[in-house]
């Protein structure tokens, strides 16, 4: 806090305008007159300061607790082109004139923009009048120090103690969202830290979109996802674009994975999963098996659909790794023996159209869930029409629930 904060509401360097006309309002004597808000606090009037943003932090300091801040206005410069002068408005000056209309407007907009008065000035003092030191400070006056047509409010709605904090936090803020961490979880991390942070969700998914557009650097998300992909040689990246030049498939597989897949080649599962995502691009993910059941990461592949011949586009980029540990193998299998899938007909017949030899198996799993999920509501009918019947005589009889579990052994 700034010494002598007190000291200014005495002293006479602080100079005001006469107050506006109250013809056709209530006056201060009348009982339906209101409170005039509280005046904002301001710095020592000897205060000087070695730059005009300096002034501005240390006004806004005292004026965040009362509920008002300033902003820096237009500034005045010399025929050198040297800045002698910045006018500092209350942030609810002016009036809001909307750009466009709303009928034509996409997003809704809101200001907060009220015409108030308040006007300061800071002046640039290249010489101490007492001493005749070359100072090249900035001194502040005040021409109208009271706030009219608004009332303090929380600095969370003032976009300049919300930019300060965000400065002040900008290190935390931004190693959280390198994590992926959701808005929610991040203010809920911020508060903790800072029970009085005025930074609210909006703050940080501006600042997001910020660092998403700093990563592309200009660059479309196709572009900045094929340049960025990691070149040290861990990683096997296939890609195919479509006449448009949009990614159609995207086929990884770790190089570690490939040594597993080089012990373990024979059985394969793929499935298609998180069918929802930015791009609407289903990831299919494909597992391996060791010869003890436990199951193995091989790769995935971003599709663009789930057609057959995006399928086979996945298959060819298989084969190919298939190929690699043949060359260099001749007792590695060219195919895996087994590939067990979902019943999506364009996956069964992609895999018979690349690997002629390979047999396709419906996953247990899959059998399971289209057993609960078809064939109980037909049991359940079945079951209460002989009931009503009077074709079965006992309550003891029971079907699984919708919340049944499913094991390896079937239902559970």
């Amino acid at each position: 806090m700034l010494p002598g904060i007190d000291s200014y509401a005495s002293d006479s360097s602080y100079t005001s305008e006469p107050a506006p006309s109250t013809a056709g309002h209530p006056t201060a004597d009348t009982e339906s007159s209101e409170p005039s808000p509280p005046p904002m606090p301001l710095p020592p009037h000897n205060q000087r300061f070695p730059d005009p943003e300096s002034a501005i932090n240390a006004i806004n300091e005292l004026a965040q607790p009362a509920g008002y801040a300033v902003i820096k206005g237009r500034s005045k410069k010399t025929k050198s082109g040297m800045v002698k002068k910045v006018v500092l408005f209350c942030d609810r000056h002016g009036e809001y004139k909307p750009a466009l209309s709303d009928t034509s407007r996409k997003r809704k907009t809101t200001s907060y923009a009220s015409g108030c008065k308040f006007q300061a000035t800071l002046r640039r003092q290249l010489l101490d009048t007492d001493t005749n030191a070359n100072t090249n400070a900035w001194i502040l006056t005040v021409e109208n120090r009271e706030h009219n047509g608004h009332e303090p409010s929380d600095a969370s709605t003032h976009q300049v103690h919300r930019k300060r904090e965000m400065t002040q936090q900008m290190d935390a803020i931004r190693s959280q969202l390198d994590l992926q961490i959701p808005t929610r979880h991040i203010m809920t991390a911020t508060q903790a830290r800072k029970p009085d942070s005025c930074l609210i969700e909006r703050d940080i998914h501006n600042l997001r979109a910020k660092l998403n557009r700093d990563f592309l650097q200009g660059r479309t998300p196709i572009q900045a996802l094929l340049m960025e992909l990691p070149t040290d040689g861990k990683w096997l990246f296939r890609y195919t674009l479509d006449p448009e030049q949009h990614v159609t498939v995207l086929f990884a597989m770790y190089q570690k994975s490939l040594e597993m897949l080089k012990h373990n080649p024979w059985v394969i599962s793929m499935d298609c999963t998180y069918k929802t995502n930015r791009y609407n691009m289903p990831l299919l993910d494909i597992v391996g098996f060791t010869c003890t059941g436990a199951s193995i990461y091989l790769g995935w592949a971003f599709i663009v659909n789930e057609q057959e011949e995006t399928y086979k586009i996945v298959m060819v980029y298989l084969l190919e790794m298939y190929e690699h540990l043949h060359e260099n193998d001749r007792s590695f299998p060219s195919a895996p023996s087994t590939i067990l899938t979902d019943k999506e007909p364009a996956l069964i017949n992609a895999v018979h159209a690349i690997f002629p030899s390979t047999k396709t198996i419906i996953c247990i799993w899959h059998i399971n869930m289209n057993l609960m999920k078809k064939a109980l509501p037909l049991l359940r009918k079945a079951i209460a029409e002989a009931r009503d019947n009077g074709l079965i005589e006992w309550d003891g009889f029971s079907l699984p629930s919708n919340d049944h579990r499913l094991t390896k052994e079937g239902i559970g």
